[in-house]
């Protein structure tokens, strides 16, 4: 996999790699709070690719109004 900088249209980059993923999807990131990028990552997950998770616990992604 080659690392492609973006600094603009970041989300749909974004939406693209978890699309194209045959296999599988590790993310790492402090908070996750955006609904569609977790519809993608489910998706993936119901086409049997491997879907890897790291975020911090904390109140942002442990709020109750948080993605469930």
């Amino acid at each position: 996999m080659q690392s492609v900088a973006h600094f603009q249209s970041i989300k749909p980059a974004i939406l693209a790699e978890i699309k194209q993923a045959k296999t599988s999807i590790k993310v790492s990131v402090a908070w996750f709070t955006d609904q569609d990028l977790f519809t993608a990552l489910i998706s993936q997950l119901q086409r049997r690719v491997a879907v890897s998770l790291l975020i911090r616990n904390d109140y942002i992604n442990n709020r109750p109004e948080s993605l469930p």
